[in-house]
C-alpha cells in the first residue's frame, strides 16, 4: 500500500524455507509521520531463531524521532 504500508518476507539469519515477515506502517500525525515496524510470522518452523532478533528496540533507537 504505497504511502501507508510496506511488507516483505524476511530471511536474514534464517532458513529461507521458513521466513518471517517484516512490516512497516506509516501514519500521518501532527508531529510528522509515525512509523511502526513489526517482525512477525513466527511459527514452530522458525521459532528457535526468534531469540536472535531481540535487539530490534536497540536497532530502532538509533533512528531519528
Amino acid at each position: 500500500e504505497p504511502g501507508a504500508r510496506y511488507a516483505q518476507t524476511f530471511t536474514l539469519a534464517q532458513d529461507a524455507d521458513h521466513p518471517t515477515t517484516l512490516t512497516a506502517t506509516f501514519e500521518a500525525v501532527p508531529e510528522g509521520t509515525r512509523v511502526r515496524v513489526e517482525h512477525g510470522g513466527w511459527d514452530a518452523s522458525n521459532a528457535a531463531r526468534r531469540a536472535h532478533f531481540a535487539d530490534w528496540p536497540l536497532i530502532l533507537s538509533h533512528l531519528p524521532k
